[in-house]
This record gives structure tokens, C-alpha cells and sequence, in this order.
């Protein structure tokens, strides 16, 4: 009985069919797992940034909310401070409120309560003019420490509103304070974003705006809003005596001084920097352990079809080649 030699001249083009037929087997095995297992990878690196940016987000509103707490209280404080001084200053109330009444906000004897009071106040000791405490009224900005652009503490609306990056965003804060919205998030974003060509201008203060600012440019992004936080001379009225409503139901045009605290939430975020970056480490770790397994699909993907392309070439010499009959 005869054996069947798979390299007779007969047999070389069964051989050959069932050798590639098997090879594009295996390379098509290969290109699908290749596949699967790239989209899978990054699949789970783009789960992995939703949840990162989401626990960021999550961070970001929780030291927010807390900072507001704290600048409330700050702000609460300064404000009987005022109050305290105010009267030891003025012991006849009608002097401060003749010179209210000539718009004359800037009185030596003034000038001197509002520096005793909030002068040195820094929310979380963060010493520089966007964590601060500034005062307003119905007619402007009565007291602010900031001059590095207005050479003078009180201004008009129009003249701080000039001074800011996002105008219309300071108009619609200053709003919201002087119409009693303290239950708000209320902020305005005075300093120039780091990319304004790809920055969005918010018009109106939301915390959803805020957040589609984070989601799209990051911590970055937040560099340049200030949250303010008020406290009301007084919740009803003003440090006079007269009601913000009167008892015909008309609104009064009163004196209603306003203490705000501000802070920045980008030098917040920055200060409790140390917890971020071990978090962040732990993220940067799991994202290159990701693309580790990438590269090495990719490697392995590569080898395999350099091996097939080899063995087809051997095929190839094989059929093309002279042999012996047996």
C-alpha cells in the first residue's frame, strides 16, 4: 500500500489551498481580536476621562459649596464689624446719611470704618485681590481694596465693569447681588481666560454654565471666575433704618450697603492642591496602564501578520520551486 506524500508534485496544490486557507484563517482570527481588543482598550480609556472629569467636577462643587459657607460667615462678620464701627464713628447716623444722600461715599471719617473693618480679609489666607472683601451699594462700588487697574477704592458700576474681561457676565453679578439673590451662585469672571479663542463667555451666572466651562476646558478654564458671597446691611433694610419696602408696598431708595466676600475657585482648588495630585497620579497610572495594553495589542497584532506574511512567502517559494517526483 502506497503513502500519500504530501509533497508529490499531485498533492502540492491541495497542500497549498488548505495551508493558505488556514493562514488567512488565523490572520482574519487575528485582525478581529485586534480589533476587539483595541476598541475595548479605549472603550475603558474613555469611561476612564468621563469618570475622571466627573469626580474632578464632583470635587470642584463640594469645595465650592463648602467655600461658600465660609465666605458667607466671613462675610456676616465683616458686616457687624461695620455695623459696630460704623456707629461708634458716626454716633449721630444722620451725618453718614447726609453724606449718602450727596453720593459721598469717600468721607475720611467713612473711609476709616470701611478699612477697620474688612481690611486683611482673606478667605482661607489667600492674600491677593480675588479672595477679598469689598463693599457695595446701589450707586456703585463703595469700597475695594483693588487698584491695580481703577487708582481709586470707589468706583461706579460702569467704570469696575470696563476693568473686567467678561463685562456682561460682571453686569449680571453686580444684578443679582443688588436684588437680594444671595441663595444664588453668583460670580463674574474679571481676569482673561488663558485661551480666549476657544473660551465661552457666560452672560448670566449659573452653576450649569460653570460646569460646561470645567467639562470643556478644565481647571483652566475656571482661572479666571470670581464667586461672590454677600451679607446684607440690613437683610430688610439699610444700617438707617429705612425698609428696602415701605408700608405702601413701593420699593424705597434707600442706603443698602453690601459686604461681599469673593474668592477665587481656581487659588481654592489650588490650595488643596496635594489631594489633587495624588488623585490625579492615580488616574495618569491607570490611563498609561491602558495604553501599555494598546501598544502591546498592537505589537502582537504586528508580529502575528509579519509571521503569516513569511509563512506565505515560504508557500510561495515552495510552489514555485523545482522538486523531485518521487
Amino acid at each position: 500500500m502506497k503513502s500519500i506524500n504530501i509533497f508529490n508534485t499531485k498533492m502540492k496544490p491541495v497542500v497549498v489551498v488548505i495551508i493558505l486557507a488556514i493562514l488567512s484563517l488565523i490572520g482574519i482570527f487575528h485582525y478581529v481580536l485586534f480589533n476587539y481588543t483595541i476598541s475595548m482598550l479605549q472603550k475603558q480609556g474613555e469611561d476612564l476621562d468621563a469618570i475622571y472629569i466627573e469626580v474632578q467636577w464632583e470635587d470642584i462643587e463640594s469645595v465650592l459649596d463648602l467655600s461658600i459657607l465660609a465666605a458667607h460667615s466671613e462675610a456676616v462678620e465683616t458686616a457687624n464689624i461695620l455695623v459696630d464701627n460704623i456707629k461708634r464713628s458716626y454716633p449721630d447716623l444722620s451725618e453718614l446719611s447726609n453724606e449718602f444722600d450727596q453720593g459721598k461715599y469717600n468721607s475720611p471719617k467713612f473711609t476709616e470704618a470701611l478699612m477697620n473693618s474688612i481690611q486683611e480679609k482673606h478667605l482661607y489666607g489667600i492674600h491677593n485681590s480675588s479672595n477679598d472683601i469689598f463693599v457695595i451699594s446701589k450707586d456703585g462700588i463703595v469700597f475695594d481694596m483693588n487698584v491695580s487697574k481703577i487708582k481709586k477704592i470707589n468706583r461706579d458700576f460702569e467704570e469696575e465693569a470696563r476693568t473686567h474681561y467678561n463685562e456682561q457676565l460682571t453686569y449680571s453679578a453686580l444684578e443679582a447681588l443688588l436684588t437680594h439673590h444671595n441663595d444664588a451662585l453668583i460670580y463674574y469672571e474679571p481676569l482673561q481666560p488663558i485661551d480666549p479663542e476657544g473660551h465661552n463667555l457666560i452672560t448670566v451666572p449659573t452653576r450649569k454654565a460653570l460646569k460646561e466651562i470645567f467639562y470643556k476646558e478644565g481647571l483652566d478654564g475656571l482661572r479666571g471666575y470670581t464667586v461672590l458671597v454677600p451679607a446684607y446691611i440690613t437683610d430688610n433694610g439699610d444700617v438707617f433704618g429705612v425698609p428696602d419696602i415701605g408700608l405702601d408696598g413701593t420699593v424705597n431708595r434707600n442706603h443698602k450697603l453690601i459686604v461681599v466676600q469673593r474668592f477665587s475657585i481656581y487659588d481654592v482648588m489650588e490650595k488643596i492642591h496635594q489631594h489633587e495630585v495624588l488623585k490625579n497620579k492615580s488616574y495618569l497610572q491607570t490611563r498609561d496602564d491602558l495604553a501599555y495594553q494598546m501598544e502591546f495589542a498592537t505589537l502582537s497584532y504586528v508580529s502575528t501578520t509579519i509571521l503569516d506574511l513569511i509563512a506565505i512567502l515560504f508557500l510561495l517559494l515552495y510552489t514555485t520551486g523545482k522538486t523531485k517526483e518521487s
